[in-house]
């Protein structure tokens, strides 16, 4: 599944004409949303996801601050 988002990711950032590290949560929610579209209409298990009222994706950025600490960010890109 990341890399389906990735692709669509990408895809809306240079749309945008902006660095994908750049994209906000808003901003990536095409991509997002296109991904949870093409997992329900392709995923391998169909029954298993129907099951299902709804899924949401989220984005989670990890990094390091100044000070070494680990830093996550985590933000919704995509919901059905």
């Amino acid at each position: 599944m990341k890399k389906i988002f990735d692709n669509y990711f990408k895809a809306e950032a240079k749309a945008l004409k902006k660095p994908s590290k750049k994209l906000t949560a808003e901003e990536a929610r095409p991509a997002g949303d296109a991904t949870l579209k093409q997992l329900k209409e392709t995923g391998r298990y169909p029954d298993e996801v129907k099951k299902y009222a709804g899924f949401r994706l989220y984005k989670v950025d990890i990094s390091l601050d100044d000070h070494g600490k680990i830093v996550k960010e985590t933000s919704l890109v995509g919901q059905n």
